[in-house]
């Protein structure tokens, strides 16, 4: 598992896109809708992210969107309605999640609530966004599928805990705001502070359409050309193609 530890959403951003960059690893789906999203670079392994300082929520630099965007972002990560009919939302499956018999809803951040508030040392504080019965039928599930408080004994505070099936290195700040955001909104409620935020994710990546950008103002290597980068991606990025069509291959071998 490859591990980052930092206060601050903005700490711990360039040291994502760094790791990618270093691990070079090149994935082709061909399954993806966009041709700017067929190649990915990614991590081997599975990434935990600790942020320690849930309050932290300083934008990162060369963060391409702004506190205004974060913020809307997390307005629509708590709104229970999905008001543009899409085949799911966040804030739907935290807010309207459905019922066994799909004709009530359960708010599961009320319910998390509910259990800390009876006992703050529950391991049963945790919320699922998956819904098979609906998500076995989409192209696109969630990529934030689970959500766990845990009370800290050694710092008094109450912790998050997010997996992420998959997630864009782009989408991590504005979710890791959002998550932070969450657990305060949590954390105040039951009379707690606010703790750390930890995500873990199995597949971080990092699209083609994002390549150029955060290699040329993100990634910190002292000598770099991106044009040379790019010219040796090209070569790998026949050569997989080739052994897709051929094999089924779908990327470098790790």
């Amino acid at each position: 598992m490859d591990r980052i530890c930092e206060m601050s959403i903005m700490k711990v951003w360039p040291k994502i896109i760094n790791q990618i960059f270093a691990t070079d690893y090149l994935i082709y789906d061909d399954a993806s809708k966009s041709n700017e999203e067929k190649f990915t670079l990614n991590l081997y392994d599975v990434l935990h992210c600790k942020i320690l300082d849930s309050k932290n929520t300083t934008i990162p630099a060369k963060y391409p969107y702004n506190k205004h965007f974060l913020e809307e972002y997390f307005k629509q990560f708590m709104n229970s309605s999905n008001e543009h009919n899409f085949s799911y939302t966040y804030g739907e499956r935290l807010g309207s999640y459905p019922n066994s018999n799909r004709f009530s809803y359960i708010n599961q951040t009320e319910h998390i609530i509910r259990i800390l508030n009876n006992n703050i040392n529950s391991r049963r504080a945790i919320i699922s966004l998956g819904y098979p019965l609906n998500d076995f039928y989409l192209d696109d599930v969630p990529c934030l599928q689970l959500i766990d408080f845990k009370f800290s004994n050694s710092t008094c505070t109450i912790d998050l805990y997010a997996y992420f099936r998959s997630q864009d290195v782009m989408a991590f700040p504005a979710n890791a705001y959002a998550l932070a955001q969450y657990l305060n909104y949590v954390a105040t409620r039951i009379n707690r502070i606010g703790g750390s935020v930890n995500i873990i994710c199995s597949n971080e990546h990092m699209y083609e359409r994002d390549w150029e950008y955060l290699y040329k103002n993100v990634y910190n290597i002292q000598s770099k050309n991106y044009d040379l980068w790019k010219a040796a991606i090209k070569v790998r990025q026949n050569k997989i193609k080739s052994c897709y069509c051929n094999n089924n291959r779908c990327g470098d071998d790790p």
